[in-house]
């Protein structure tokens, strides 16, 4: 695993920690067997096979500490020389998947509420995001946490619908509805039924316009420039045949069409020009 801050390498596949940290600018013929970590619950596996392989990676209690320390800088140029390199060697590079289900709580910004992160790039900004998409629990009348600078937008996941007031103006917002707004916006939700949860793409807006919208199967072709998640909004959807239940995430993979069944959230990162 690699800490926000630069920590270390961990697991079953840390053995070669040290070709890692000594060997990372040869990438080109040599097999990358080591996990990157992308965001606080998941990482990268980019695996001995005929292909580049991206997958959820959880480390079990029983790991231990190689010792040796990989940088964030050395991480990122790790990734992209992997990216490259499969581009070239024309290997495939499978999706992300994120399970719900195993994503622990996180407290508000304001420590008002709680939440899940899907994915971010805090790895990439020294544990500082520029984006996120993370789910909200939210009980009662909560304030939202104030973000200078950064976009929302939000998509309500029900039960029920949920009463925002956004600088003092009341909005009803339904299942599946969707409301961009400014960070530094008052917010302050009021959910009609228990459980509630909504979606959050949050993003720099200097760096990123980003957005939500639903969607019904499809084939999507992800752009190189766009980043871009599906989040599915029932149990028994599939994306390129993998099951996701519901609240499951998958990123997808520039210029890899993917096949989606079932009803989803659409959350995508356009580059500011």
């Amino acid at each position: 695993m690699v800490h926000e801050s630069g920590g270390f390498l961990r697991g079953p596949m840390a053995t070669h920690a040290g070709w890692v940290a000594a060997r990372f600018n040869e990438f080109r013929g040599i097999v990358l067997g080591q996990m990157i970590k992308t965001h606080q619950h998941g990482a990268i596996l980019f695996s001995r096979q005929s292909r580049i392989t991206v997958s959820r990676y959880f480390l079990s209690d029983q790991t231990v500490d190689t010792g040796l320390p990989v940088s964030a800088s050395v991480v990122n140029e790790m990734m992209e020389l992997a990216q490259n390199y499969s581009k070239e060697s024309n290997f495939i590079m499978t999706m992300s998947i994120v399970r719900y289900a195993d994503l622990s709580p996180q407290l508000w910004k304001n420590g008002k509420g709680v939440t899940r992160t899907l994915f971010s790039d805090d790895l990439a900004n020294g544990g500082d995001w520029t984006w996120k998409i993370s789910i909200a629990e939210i009980t009662g009348t909560q304030p939202y946490s104030r973000y200078p600078g950064i976009r929302r937008s939000q998509v309500a996941l029900g039960p029920g619908a949920v009463d925002l007031v956004v600088n003092n103006r009341q909005i009803d917002l339904p299942v599946e509805g969707i409301i961009v707004f400014e960070g530094e916006d008052e917010v302050e939700a009021t959910p009609r039924s228990e459980g509630f949860l909504d979606l959050n793409v949050m993003a720099l807006r200097e760096n990123w316009d980003p957005q939500a919208s639903i969607l019904d199967s499809a084939v999507i072709e992800p752009s190189a420039e766009v980043l871009q998640m599906l989040i599915a909004l029932h149990d028994h959807c599939t994306v390129n045949g993998e099951q996701l239940a519901y609240l499951d995430a998958v990123k997808l993979v520039p210029g890899s069409p993917a096949t989606a069944t079932g009803k989803f959230v659409l959350a995508s990162l356009a580059p500011q020009s």
